[in-house]
């Protein structure tokens, strides 16, 4: 979305800048990510009651890590439906910006060149993004209440629902 944003609004300065921030961008996603599992991890391993040993995907929900991996599961479910809204929106925006130009005395081939491919770019991506918004929001939506009612199942059946969710 950010780069789609930046290649959209900062058409001329995006063409000549090359690939550097994305490659930034995604660094720092992966950093962030190795960050928040390695925690997660290490939470559930405190956890000594429960966790003599590693365990699991299923089981490293602890009442040390429960909170966090909950609050990060709403963060993440508020983040894709903004992202896929700020995706509809530019591409919204790409079809204003290419109906103003089509009748401007300045005609920029880069320019047009540049806005051809954001249109291009947002209409294969939008069609994924709503797809993939749509069945994240169900998938979160069943984990939430699966973690919410784990200690009143038991728990074959609490990793059956699980593996249900996760296929």
């Amino acid at each position: 979305m950010i780069e789609r944003a930046r290649a959209t609004l900062l058409a001329e300065r995006y063409e000549k800048e090359g690939r550097l921030l994305g490659i930034y961008m995604s660094l720092a996603v992966w950093i962030i990510s190795i960050i928040y599992y390695i925690y997660i991890s290490l939470a559930a391993l405190a956890d000594t009651e429960e966790f003599g040993q590693p365990k699991g995907l299923i089981y490293i929900t602890s009442k040390y890590n429960a909170l966090p991996m909950f609050y990060m599961t709403i963060f993440t479910l508020i983040l894709m439906i903004v992202t896929t809204i700020c995706d509809w929106r530019i591409t919204i925006l790409n079809r204003k910006i290419k109906n103003l130009t089509k009748n401007s005395a300045k005609y920029s081939l880069s320019q047009n060149f540049q806005l051809n491919e954001n249109t291009l770019s947002m209409r294969l991506i939008l069609p994924l993004d709503l797809s993939y918004a749509l069945f994240y929001s169900f998938y979160i939506v069943f984990a939430i209440i699966l973690r919410a009612y784990k200690s009143s199942m038991p728990l074959t059946q609490y990793i059956l629902f699980y593996n249900v969710d996760d296929t």
